[in-house]
């Protein structure tokens, strides 16, 4: 049995030992610790990451009814069998409607290069206020492998980007993926008087 977890606060996390019975037999398992430290925010840079994803939108100050579009972008330097939402974005506060066709393309960041998935959203605020975005969060299964080869970027321009299976089959492990938040300042439009300049 396998399981994935996701630490909900740092320090010393202790897994007990766990009861198991078969056949009339008992055993125990070892109880397993695990430290965890404090996650800093994150900051959309993926500097050094083998998968990281970076959120942005095309103006940050906008009036009511103004449409603007939103990026999601999902970088890799490794080879995946796998991606997923565990949290897509949330735009409170906003119409939003995606746009069908997704964008794949490769680019290199420091010397590294990435696969890069793009996902647009149509975003038209509702009414005035400050709205912030909240990360949206990935679970990314990055192949793990003996044999020796060289990332395929054939892989980062799937027909889909989150089919499964995405590019390869095999030993993976998972790797959750948080993007950054987003805030967008709206204004309320000005009253009409009347008058045409």
């Amino acid at each position: 049995l396998n399981y994935l977890l996701f630490p909900l606060s740092p320090g010393d996390l202790e897994i007990p030992s766990i009861k198991v019975t078969r056949d009339r037999e008992t055993a125990f398992t070892q109880p397993v610790v695990i430290h965890v430290t404090r996650q800093a925010v994150p900051d959309g840079s993926g500097t050094g990451k083998q998968v990281f994803a970076r959120a942005d939108v095309s103006q940050a100050d906008l009036f009511t009814g103004q449409p603007a579009v939103y990026t999601l972008k999902f970088f890799s330097s490794a080879k995946l069998s796998g991606l997923e939402f565990e949290k897509p974005p949330e735009f409170r506060g906003f119409i939003v409607k995606q746009f069908k066709k997704q964008k794949n393309y490769s680019m290199t960041i420091n010397g590294i290069i990435y696969g890069v998935t793009q996902v647009n959203y149509m975003i038209i605020p509702e009414s005035a206020g400050r709205f912030t975005i909240d990360p949206a969060v990935l679970i990314a299964n990055i192949v793990v492998s003996n044999r020796q080869h060289s990332p395929g970027f054939d892989s980062f321009f799937n027909d889909s980007f989150f089919n499964d299976p995405f590019f390869s089959s095999g030993m993976s492990k998972p790797v959750r993926v948080v993007s950054n938040p987003v805030t967008v300042k709206v204004c309320a439009l000005p009253a009409y008087n009347g008058k045409i300049k």
